[in-house]
C-alpha cells in the first residue's frame, strides 16, 4: 500500500530551488521548427539519409518545443531514426557508473502503428544494441522487447516519462513506463560493453514494420546518480491549482527509509530541504494534493534517495520536471 501525504506544504517549500546538473539535458527549445540533426548534435542513424525528424512547437512538455517522431512519412521516404552519440558528451561514451536516462513521450489518440525508443551499447561501428522499447499504438501497450519484460497499457494523450536505469557496474538495466516498472534487473551489456553509446528515437518504416503514425519526444535528460529508481509526476503538466500525484518506486529499497528532495523552481536555488518517509514491500511510496494557484509557468524540479532497509548504499532517482500550466 502506498504512503500518501498532502503535496501543499511539500510544494510551497519548492519556491527558490536549484536546477539540478545532469550529464546531458535535450529540450529542443533552442531550436526552429524543423529538421532536427540540419540543426544540433542530433544526426540520422549512421549512413541513412531522409530519416531526420522535425522540431514541433506543439504538443510540448514544457513550453517551447519537441521533437516528432513518425513510421508512416509520404510515400517513397523512410521513416524517423535519429540518434544522439554520447561521444558529443565532455567525457564521451559512459564506460563505468550509474545513470538514468529520462525520455518524455507524448502518443495521440488516433495514433496507429509501432514507434521505438533505443539506445546502444556501441555505435556507431561496430553496433550493438542494450535498450529496444516498443510503443504500439494500434495495440495500445508499451512493450519491453529488449530486454524483455512485462508489457502495460499505452497511456495516449498525456507526456509518460520513460525512465532507463542502466548500471554499468553491475550490469544491470531497469525500466519504468510511467510509474510502470515493466523491466527489472534485466542486463546491459549483452553481447556488447558495459558502456552508453547512444539514444535513437526510430518512428519505424511504413513496410513492413508498421510504423508509428506519430509520437513526441520532450526533456529528455541523461544523468549520473545512483542504482535504479522512479520518480514520477501524473498528471503532466498539471494546471494551476490542479490535482498532482507524486509516485517514488524503487525496486531495490524496499521496507527501507526514503528521502524526498526538492530542489529547483525554474532553475532558482533554494536551500535543500528533506523529507524522510517509509518505502512499502514494493518499495513505493506517493503524496497527493493540489497545486498552490498563482504558479502557472513554473517548472518544479524534485530528486529522490532512498536508504535500503539495514543501511547500505543510497538509491537516488531521476529528477522529474512538473511543467504548471
Amino acid at each position: 500500500m502506498r504512503r500518501t501525504l498532502c503535496a501543499v506544504a511539500l510544494l510551497a517549500m519548492t519556491l527558490g530551488a536549484s536546477q539540478a546538473q545532469g550529464q546531458w539535458e535535450e529540450q529542443f527549445d533552442s531550436y526552429s521548427n524543423g529538421k532536427l540533426a540540419n540543426q544540433s548534435l542530433w544526426e540520422q542513424w549512421s549512413g541513412s539519409t531522409g530519416v531526420d525528424a522535425d522540431v514541433v512547437a506543439d504538443p510540448s512538455l514544457t513550453p517551447g518545443k519537441s521533437v516528432k517522431i513518425t513510421g508512416q512519412p509520404p510515400i517513397g521516404a523512410n521513416g524517423n531514426d535519429v540518434v544522439y552519440d554520447f561521444s558529443n558528451l565532455a567525457g564521451g561514451q559512459p564506460t563505468n557508473g550509474t545513470y538514468i536516462l529520462t525520455a518524455s513521450t507524448l502518443v495521440p489518440t488516433g495514433a496507429t502503428g509501432v514507434g521505438w525508443i533505443i539506445m546502444l551499447n556501441q555505435y556507431p561501428n561496430p553496433m550493438n544494441w542494450s535498450l529496444q522499447q516498443n510503443f504500439d499504438a494500434s495495440l495500445g501497450q508499451f512493450i519491453p522487447n529488449e530486454p524483455a519484460g512485462t508489457s502495460t497499457p499505452l497511456l495516449f494523450d498525456t507526456w509518460v516519462p520513460v525512465i532507463s536505469c542502466i548500471d554499468l557496474t553491475n550490469d544491470r538495466l531497469d525500466i519504468f513506463y510511467g510509474k510502470e516498472l515493466c523491466v527489472e534487473n534485466g542486463l546491459w551489456k549483452g553481447n556488447g560493453l558495459l558502456q552508453l553509446a547512444c539514444l535513437d528515437l526510430y518512428g519505424g518504416e511504413p513496410s513492413p514494420s508498421n510504423g508509428i503514425s506519430e509520437m513526441y519526444f520532450d526533456n529528455i535528460r541523461l544523468e549520473k546518480t545512483g542504482p535504479g529508481m522512479g520518480l514520477v509526476s501524473s498528471p503532466s503538466p498539471v494546471s494551476d491549482g490542479g490535482p498532482v500525484t507524486i509516485d517514488l518506486e524503487a525496486p531495490q529499497a524496499k521496507n527501507g527509509r526514503g528521502f524526498l528532495y526538492i530542489w529547483s523552481v525554474n532553475g532558482t536555488p533554494f536551500r535543500s530541504r528533506l523529507l524522510n518517509v517509509s518505502l512499502d514491500a514494493g518499495g513505493e511510496w506517493s503524496f497527493a494534493g493540489n497545486m498552490p494557484t498563482g504558479i502557472s509557468g513554473l517548472q518544479i524540479g524534485m530528486k529522490a534517495f532512498a536508504i535500503p532497509q539495514g543501511g547500505g548504499k543510497i538509491n537516488e532517482s531521476n529528477i522529474d520536471l512538473i511543467a504548471v500550466q
